[in-house]
């Protein structure tokens, strides 16, 4: 073989495999990045979900707090039906329970069982149980902490990104 082609396979080989190293550089960078956005997008939405379950349950206390305080010492009547306060937090619920992961979903349902509740003993106080309501006659005082409990595991998910678990399929 004659060296000038000898030298053009050579150098026709090596920028082959140059081509190729840099194209898979390219690729694993690529797919790295599009991983890390995908995960601060995820960690994003995660975020704005608990936040907002949490200041929706937030006005549930408040709601409760002054219905029973309007009805204890002004005689106003308790209304039927579910405040839109606790309506909006059913709707919060929903997104966590989209987001999950699990745990936290279990936790923001355990907290919006107690505002159920809360807001069912406040009518039971108020108004003539019909026949059959199985509400609470006491409130849980709970809610403070289990609410509480719920932030302090979403904040661990929140922080765990380092770890991998944000890349954990939501709850199905």
């Amino acid at each position: 073989m004659d060296q000038g082609v000898a030298g053009l396979l050579g150098a026709a080989v090596g920028g082959a495999i140059g081509v190729i190293g840099t194209v898979s550089a390219a690729w694993l960078a690529g797919r790295g990045q599009r991983r890390s956005q995908h995960e601060q997008w995820l960690r994003q939405v995660r975020r704005d979900s608990y936040a907002h379950f949490a200041a929706c349950i937030d006005r549930v206390e408040r709601v409760v707090t002054e219905t029973g305080n309007a009805a204890r010492l002004q005689g106003r009547p308790v209304p039927d039906g579910w405040p839109e306060e606790l309506m909006q937090a059913s709707q919060a619920l929903s997104a966590v329970m989209l987001e999950g992961p699990d745990e936290i979903y279990e936790r923001a349902l355990g907290v919006f069982h107690l505002a159920q509740e809360w807001w069912y003993a406040l009518q039971y106080e108020f108004r003539d149980p019909s026949p059959g309501d199985s509400h609470f006659r006491e409130p849980s005082t709970d809610i403070g902490a289990a609410t509480e409990m719920f932030l302090q595991a979403a904040s661990r998910v929140l922080r765990a990104s380092d770890q991998g678990l944000l890349s954990a399929p939501p709850r199905t």
